[in-house]
This record gives C-alpha cells, sequence and structure tokens, in this order.
C-alpha cells in the first residue's frame, strides 16, 4: 500500500542536532529531559565529640574524605569522621602557625598558609608532619594568602596581592592593586601565574578585611573557579591557560563558600548572621548557578548561616556552621532538570522544515517511536505551508532562522509563533495530519517527573497521503464529512499492515545477536542449544551467543571453564586445580593450609573471582548455578569469591586482593610516635631509637 509514500526521519544523533533544543539531551539512544544533579541532606557531623579539641575555627578536606580541622589553640586534627577516629597531627603550643591559617591538603601533604605571623605557605608531609618546603616571598614581596586550595593530587593554588605595604600593625593593599593565583607544584616551584585586569581590589583594604572576601575552587581535571564576596564576580581560569569565563553572580547574601560539580554547576553558601529583616523567612540558602550565572533552584531542605563550605571527595558538600559546631553533609542525586529557576521539568524542540518539493502536498502522518514512563508526556505541534516565510507580529520572518536563533528566547518564540500550530497531539505513536502545504515544522514538548522522563527515539512524518480508501467505489467519496470518518477508520488498518511489512523487509534484524533484544534474544539463543538463565541481563546472553561457537569446541576444558566465567562476570577468573599444589603435601603444616583452602580431592577445583564481579547474592548464586552446569563430568567445584584484605591463613594473594603501600608512622599517642624505619631487634645499643630498642626493658616513653 505505501509503495508510493515517502518519509522523512530523525532518528540519529546528528539528525536531531540540526535542530534546536531547550532543557533536551541529544544521544544516539534519542532525545530526554536534560538531567541535573541535586543535593540533599545526608548526615551530620557534630564537632563537638572529636575529644581533646577546643572550638573549631577551619576545616579541610583531605584524601578519601578524611578532615583536618583546625581549633581556636591552632592544633590540627585528623578527623575520620566513618570510622569515629582522630588524631592530633603536631604538638601542642607548636608555635608554627595561628589559628587564622589557611590550610588545605594534597594526597600526601598538609599545605598551611599563614596570614598573620610571619606569612608564609608550609608543605608539610602527612606522613612524619615534617616541613617538605615552604614559601615566604614572591618577586620580593612579602607572600600574603588571601585564598588557597589543591587540586586534591599534588599542585597549590594560592591568590596573592602583587604589591603590600606596610601600615602600622597590618600589611595594606593600595587601591587598585591586581590580584594574581599561582600555581605551586612539588617542592615548592611556581608552575603557572593566572590573571585578568578585573581581578583587582579597587578601594585600599588591610589583609584582615580580605580575609574572607575571596574563595577558591579547583577541579583535579578542569577548570580553577574563583569567587570574589564583594563584587559576586566570578572568574573562570583554563588549566595552566587564561581566563575561561568572567560571571557577575547574581547572589543576594554574602558569599561565604564556592563548590563547583562535574558539570560546572556553581553552588555558593550564605555567610549573613541572620536574614533579611530579622523577622521574616529565613531566606539564607545555597545557592545553585549554571556555568554562565543563570539561577537554578537551590539547594531544598537546606536555610540558615554556612560560615564555610567544602566540596571533594565524591562531589559531597560539607557544610560549615562555626556557631553550632556542625558539619552537615550533602550528598548529589541525579535528578531531572527544571526549565529554570523554580521551573518544571519540560523541554522543547523545534525541526527544521521537511520539504516536499510539491506544493500543496497533503502531509499524511506522523509516527514516534518513543519510551514513556508514568507521570510523563509528549506533545506534538504542526504547521504546514508552501512558503518558508511567514508573518509574525508587524512582519515576515523566515521561520527557520527564526525558530533556531540563539539570540531569540523561547519564551518570545512561543509567543510570537502560537498562532501558527496546530495540536497538540499527546503521546502519539501513529497519528493523522492536517497539513497541506510543501514545507512541514514540528514543534515538540516533553514533559517529565523529578526522577522520569520521556525518550523520544524516532520521529518519522509521511507524505503524501494515501489511503485504502481510493481502493472504494466512488460512492464511498462522495459525502465530505463521511469520507474524512472512512479515510482515518482505514487509516488503523493502514497502520497495521505498514507495519507488518517493515517487519517482514528488515527480518534480518531477527537473526542479528546486536539487534535483537528481549525475548527474541532468548529464543535466538535456543537456536545454539544455550539454556539462559532469565535472570541473565542482555549483554550477558548477547556475549554469550557470539561466542557460543568457540565455547563448544572447549567445552569441559579449564580454557573453556575460564571463558565462560569470563562471559558472566567480564573478567577471566582464577582456576586452581589438585596437581597444582600437590606438591606442597609432603609438609603437615602446608598440608592443613591447603586442605583448609582448596581440599585432598584430587577431583576437584577452585574458581577464584574478584568481589566486583559477583557484587551481590543475585550475581553469586547464578555464577555457582553455571558453574555446577558446565563442570566436567565426575569433578567438583568450588566457588571462592576474593575478599580486598590481608588475611592469613585464608585466601590472600598479593597484587590480586591484597596490596602492600608505603610504610608509615606509628603513632603511639599524641605526644610520641616512631618513625617508620625504627628497628626493634635483641642485639648491641640498648634505649637507642632506631638501633635497639625493648619497651619496657631498657626503654620507656615519658
Amino acid at each position: 500500500m505505501y509503495e508510493t509514500t515517502t518519509f522523512f526521519s530523525m532518528n540519529k544523533q546528528s539528525d536531531w542536532q540540526q535542530g534546536t533544543s531547550y532543557n533536551l539531551r541529544v544521544t544516539e539512544e534519542g532525545v530526554r529531559l536534560e538531567r541535573t544533579v541535586r543535593y540533599g541532606w545526608q548526615r551530620d557531623i557534630p564537632l563537638q565529640r572529636v575529644a581533646g579539641t577546643s572550638r573549631i575555627v577551619n576545616a579541610a578536606l583531605g584524601p578519601g574524605g578524611t578532615l583536618f580541622l583546625l581549633d581556636h589553640a591552632a592544633n590540627v586534627w585528623m578527623y575520620d569522621y566513618i570510622n569515629a577516629i582522630h588524631e592530633s597531627l603536631f604538638p601542642k603550643r607548636h608555635g608554627l602557625f595561628t589559628r587564622y591559617a589557611l590550610f588545605a591538603a594534597t594526597e600526601d601533604q598538609l599545605i598551611v598558609a599563614e596570614r598573620v605571623k610571619n606569612p608564609r605557605i608550609t608543605a608539610y608531609s602527612l606522613s612524619n608532619i615534617q616541613s617538605v618546603w615552604e614559601l615566604s616571598e614572591w618577586r620580593g614581596e612579602p607572600l600574603c594568602p588571601l585564598a588557597l586550595a589543591t587540586d586534591g593530587d599534588e599542585d597549590v593554588f594560592v591568590l596573592l596581592p602583587e604589591q603590600t605595604v606596610q601600615e602600622g600593625r597590618h600589611r595594606v593593599l593600595p587601591a587598585g592593586t591586581a590580584l594574581v593565583l599561582l600555581e605551586i607544584g612539588p617542592g615548592g616551584r611556581i608552575r603557572h601565574e593566572y590573571r585578568d585586569e578585573a581581578l583587582r581590589v579597587e578601594e585600599k583594604s588591610t589583609l584582615p578585611q580580605l580575609c574572607k572576601r575571596f574563595f577558591l575552587h579547583v577541579q583535579r581535571e578542569g577548570d580553577l573557579t574563583l569567587l570574589d564576596g564583594d563584587s559576586r564576580r566570578l572568574f573562570a581560569f583554563h588549566r595552566r591557560g587564561g581566563l575561561s569565563r568572567r560571571v557577575d553572580l547574581p547572589f543576594p547574601g554574602l558569599p561565604s563558600g564556592l563548590g563547583v560539580d562535574k558539570r560546572g554547576t556553581l553552588y555558593v553558601s550564605d555567610g549573613r548572621k541572620q536574614a533579611t529583616g530579622g523577622t521574616g523567612p529565613d531566606d539564607r540558602q545555597v545557592r545553585v548557578y549554571r556555568s554562565d550565572g543563570t539561577p537554578l533552584d537551590p539547594v531544598s531542605g537546606i536555610q540558615g548561616r554556612v560560615d564555610a563550605m567544602l566540596c571533594g571527595h565524591r562531589q559531597l558538600l560539607y557544610l560549615w556552621n562555626a556557631a553550632e559546631q556542625r558539619l552537615t553533609v550533602l550528598e548529589p542525586t541525579s535528578r531531572i532538570q527544571g526549565s529554570g529557576a523554580g521551573g518544571s521539568p519540560e523541554g522543547v524542540y523545534f525541526t527544521r522544515a521537511f520539504d516536499a518539493v510539491t506544493t500543496e502536498t497533503d502531509w499524511h502522518k506522523i509516527q514516534l517511536d518513543a519510551d514513556l514512563p508514568d507521570e510523563t508526556q509528549l506533545r506534538v505541534y504542526y504547521y504546514a505551508s508552501d512558503h518558508r516565510e511567514v508573518w509574525l507580529d508587524q512582519g515576515t520572518v523566515l521561520l527557520d532562522t527564526f525558530l533556531h536563533d540563539d539570540t531569540v528566547s523561547l519564551e518570545e518564540k512561543q509567543r510570537r509563533t502560537r498562532t501558527l500550530w496546530h495540536g497538540p497531539i499527546v503521546n502519539p505513536r501513529d497519528a493523522l495530519l492536517r497539513a497541506r502545504g510543501r514545507y512541514l515544522w514540528l514543534r515538540i514538548e516533553w514533559s517529565g517527573s523529578d526522577r522520569k522522563t520521556p525518550l523520544l527515539k524516532k520521529v518519522r512524518a509521511y507524505y503524501p497521503r494515501t489511503s485504502y480508501l481510493q481502493y472504494l467505489p466512488a460512492v464511498y467519496q462522495q459525502d465530505p464529512q463521511s469520507r474524512d470518518f472512512l479515510e482515518r477508520f482505514l487509516s488503523l488498518f493502514g497502520t497495521f499492515f505498514s507495519e507488518m511489512e517493515e517487519a517482514i523487509d528488515h527480518i534480518a534484524r531477527c537473526f542479528d545477536t546486536d539487534a535483537a533484544t528481549g525475548d527474541l534474544l532468548k529464543w535466538l539463543s535456543t537456536w545454539l542449544g544455550i539454556a539462559v538463565d532469565d535472570r541473565w541481563t542482555e549483554e550477558q546472553t548477547r556475549a554469550l551467543l557470539k561466542r557460543a561457537p568457540d565455547l563448544y569446541r572447549k567445552r569441559g576444558t579449564r580454557e573453556g571453564l575460564q571463558e565462560l566465567v569470563e562471559v558472566f562476570t567480564g573478567e577471566k577468573p582464577i582456576l586452581v586445580e589438585f596437581f597444582q599444589y600437590k606438591y606442597l603435601m609432603e609438609k603437615a603444616d602446608i598440608r592443613r593450609s591447603m586442605e583448609r583452602l582448596y581440599g585432598l580431592d584430587p577431583h576437584r577445583f577452585t574458581v577464584m573471582v574478584k568481589p566486583e564481579a559477583v557484587p551481590d547474592d543475585r550475581s553469586r548464586s547464578l555464577l555457582e548455578k553455571l558453574l555446577a552446569e558446565e563442570r566436567p563430568a565426575f569433578t567438583d567445584v568450588q566457588l571462592v569469591v576474593l575478599e580486598p584484605q590481608i588475611h592469613m591463613g585464608s585466601h590472600t594473594y598479593l597484587g590480586i586482593n591484597t596490596f602492600l603501600l608505603e610504610p608509615t608512622l606509628l603513632v603511639l599517642d599524641d605526644r610520641s610516635a616512631l618513625p617508620y624505619n625504627t628497628v626493634l631487634v635483641d642485639v648491641d645499643h640498648n634505649s637507642r631509637i632506631g638501633l635497639h630498642t625493648r619497651l619496657g626493658m631498657d626503654s620507656k616513653l615519658e
């Protein structure tokens, strides 16, 4: 029936990219609403519980989420809040820096920027708290840090004024003083300088006045972001390059911290002492902005003053409340992005004109291939004309040019074209069009929820109009009203037959393991005599089908079993047979270990896999069933899931599930420690640390 019908199709990423989209993500899979990251409460960390500390005045993030806390007495504590373990890093009354110091951490160093007593930057080794390098001046000027951050790896970034003068007790920055951002590598070597003409102090200021004005965030693999809290101006620099962008943020409060996630989304905390007006609702929130400064919904459920914000480990946000001595941890979750600040999850797409070449073409229908979860909706509007130009308001414009002009807002496009569109057609799968003209435009709207989004995979627009009505006697076409109804009624059967014909035309896809899905994939497995468990994923079934011929040739062999397990887990297992450890049975103590680990049955073998290969009980059960079915006749099999730990006498294998790291400091208490190279042996040189020490016998700790 449709041999004379043609269509325009959009089913590839390159097709969708020719149109214009708003709040939509275009991928090879299709088009869906843009996703974003929203933060929610995970836990509170009360720092009063850290024994031995006085009032905490500052905090920094270290490797693996470890916290470094600076208390009122200038003591630094390393705090693992997950395991409730803390230890002091410096002796009490050390005098190395004051409580006003800035500090940050790399993988193996603690970086301290002193701003009051002999301003300088010092790097301390986390293994023995020895000074690694120190900078006290830059280009002949005293080094006066204003902001400090690290990339979490090895590089340190510090904001400095280019010029300062001493006036009384404080160092002063003259009006117009330029600021520079330095990148410091290992050993205190300056790697790069970041500058911008707008990055300067406009008015004469003292260092204490600037201590809480600038906020710096550095991503391990990304831009450097600096926020000037007074002007609300944000500076982003390319790594080892120049200025990327300069953005003025519409932030209503007093900035107290800055965070940036992997998408470039900005998070700014509010450090005001009280809400505006003092009596109304608290409007102090963690504000969220796109990288261009466009406001998004603030972090929900978090209100009140935030004295500092930490961002780093696993993209968690840590909000510091000094008055309550509490850190609030926020964790990111993926959500559907709204169309604006407070907007609902909606998106809009405008196609470019489909050109049928012939004027007064009767467009037949559209077909959509889409996934529509509950609470989601697709709406299609259409417009057809013999001309590319249309009259909008007070003039004629090229419709394609207007719809795809990036300088025109979505609201203006919708307002000025509201009288053109026909529709909407809601959640269409196959819908007739009442459109005549050479050109056809579509406007498609997505509606979702905060967790669900429609996925539009393919759109087809058919032309010219064809119908089974042309095969009926003329009497059925004489009355316009009945003709219209009968044409729409017969189009249902036309759709059924066209789908049947298309399925027959593409029957070859049914025999392609890459194209087949669902029950069809399991049906293909029966052709090879493979009994696929219903709990197998499609990726596992597809991989098994592709390798089935080769696996049949190796069935019952060591190599064949390893490759079969690799199909299921993605990684080749370790297989241990009796003959491999038979020669160890001569010694009685080793024999007992071998019996416990592998058994003494010569017809038994052990298959060992890493824990990520079987992440849950369901996967383990499936693998055990697979091994039981595929093991050679008259043999027994044991499955061992290796644990990532050292446990002598168990399945611990160096380089496989156990690793030895660099030796570290042995801390005895908050005042005493032994270096890693101290040797305790029973030879000469009693009472000498590093040579010979017997605690409680010839040596004691004071």
